[in-house]
């Protein structure tokens, strides 16, 4: 079955919300699943098999400023046996992803389109706060698509991101369908807090795409949030290893001849831990392979996998590995 829809959450009284979501039944799949006013939940179907009749789920919605009072919203599935198969996505649809990270750490946000439209031209402006995070760079995920071109801007007197990407030839165009189109890459503030990076809104500066045939079309974008926070401290005399995979800050950063980077596993994991530049292209990778549970501690030279001296400038270190991702930057000077 095919489940492609979102709701909006808001307040018809006054205040301000701040909800967090869940699903009944584990065949739906919400996201996000925290958000504030006029934030917009995406309703997805879990690939499963789900017998020919009518199922029922809810998303549950609890407002924590509200005495933590729960709405839902019903959910009715019919399975036909002859259902001729999914519906059309009814609108095109940008998604930002929720992230949690610690203050002064280094991320980045993968932008997801589902689109049911061919597109010649994308205009997708942002609103976030800076003074909880700093935009470092935005990458295109498009290399794929020929004679596409992809550029950003940044407004800080009005807080605003805005990516523009456009078809400089009229046989070439954004297909149809469900793919990532960009990285925005970010560092948090030393101010701990929650920010959403949503659709501006203000006067002149909307959301908008053009279609194979020039239509002008509104897309719906699903905010995501950035929250950021300082971990707890516990006294402890004795070294308690984290319960989950973790990746420390580089050592010494700023650094001239090599720095060294320091990461823990909970499990024997493959994993990779690669060096970025801020276009987004890997240029080295540090360790790849199989690693036991525990410490590890590897050093980067300054170098490219190429042997290349690596100019001076901001790099990001990524650690990945089956269920984690995790991204922090250094600074390299010569």
């Amino acid at each position: 079955f095919s489940l492609d829809s979102f709701i909006t959450v808001s307040n018809i009284g006054t205040g301000s919300l701040n909800w967090t979501a869940s699903a009944t039944e584990s065949w739906i799949n919400i996201f996000p699943q925290t958000g504030t006013d006029n934030d917009s939940i995406w309703i997805s179907g879990i690939d499963t098999a789900l017998s020919e009749g009518i199922h029922t789920a809810s998303i549950e919605i609890t407002d924590s400023l509200s005495i933590n009072i729960t709405q839902r919203v019903s959910l009715v599935i019919n399975i036909l046996a002859d259902s001729a198969g999914p519906p059309p996505l009814l609108v095109d649809t940008v998604i930002i992803p929720t992230i949690q990270v610690a203050p002064f750490e280094s991320n980045l946000l993968d932008l997801y389109l589902k689109s049911k439209n061919s597109l010649t031209h994308m205009h997708l402006p942002l609103n976030y706060d800076d003074s909880l995070i700093t935009i470092d760079s935005v990458t295109s995920l498009l290399d794929s698509f020929i004679f596409i071109t992809f550029d950003y801007s940044y407004d800080s007197s009005n807080q605003l991101l805005t990516i523009n990407i456009a078809s400089n030839n009229p046989d070439s165009f954004l297909v149809a369908g469900e793919y990532s189109f960009a990285k925005i890459y970010f560092t948090a503030a030393e101010l701990s807090g929650i920010t959403s990076i949503q659709s501006a809104q203000s006067e002149g500066e909307s959301p908008f795409f053009i279609n194979t045939i020039g239509d002008t079309l509104t897309p719906v974008i699903i905010p995501g949030q950035v929250s950021s926070s300082i971990p707890t401290a516990v006294e402890d005399e004795n070294i308690v290893l984290p319960g989950k995979l973790s990746l420390e800050q580089n050592y010494p950063n700023p650094f001239n001849l090599s720095t060294n980077i320091e990461f823990y596993l909970p499990k024997v994991s493959q994993i990779e831990l690669a060096i970025y530049n801020v276009l987004g292209q890997k240029t080295a990778v540090l360790a790849s392979g199989v690693y036991s549970t525990g410490i590890h501690q590897v050093n980067w030279d300054g170098r490219f996998d190429s042997r290349q001296i690596a100019p001076s400038g901001i790099y990001f270190y990524r650690l990945k590995s089956d269920d984690f991702s995790i991204v922090k930057k250094l600074l390299l000077l010569k």
